[in-house]
């Protein structure tokens, strides 16, 4: 949440688009490697695989990526704000997507690994939600 903050307090634009994207990756990437550890940790059952969840991670980066080294005025994401035209909206909805998934999973994987069941999808919202207001949540 570091870089998050200090962008607030930047001037520079690529110093604000460069620390926003570290603190998109940070929080993947710790979302990412507590799903890999709770998949080793969970019941043996069918339904889930961290494959999609790799395939979400990285897109949402390759996303933010591209906006931050593009300058594209079409598709522009930032921590704060985004901007879609034309074709890139179909992928904006998507990316969408995969960043509430990146956080649906360790929540849905948390509940398995602790009921030892497939978790009940009222008890994952409440977990979904703090991590999706990590680290307010939490």
């Amino acid at each position: 949440m570091v870089p998050h903050f200090l962008s607030w307090y930047t001037t520079d634009v690529t110093t604000d688009r460069l620390l926003g994207f570290l603190s998109v990756f940070l929080l993947v990437a710790w979302l990412v490697l507590q799903s890999n550890e709770l998949l080793a940790l969970r019941p043996k059952q069918e339904g889930y695989s961290g494959t999609w969840l790799l395939i979400d991670g990285f897109l949402v980066l390759v996303s933010w990526g591209y906006s931050v080294v593009s300058e594209d005025p079409d598709f522009y994401l930032s921590t704060t704000s985004w901007h879609v035209n034309g074709t890139g909206g179909w992928l904006f909805l998507y990316v969408l997507f995969a960043y509430l998934h990146v956080h649906w999973f360790p929540a849905s994987l948390l509940q398995m690994v602790e009921k030892g069941q497939r978790p009940d999808t009222r008890k994952t919202v409440m977990w979904f939600l703090l991590y999706f207001f990590w680290p307010f949540g939490v």
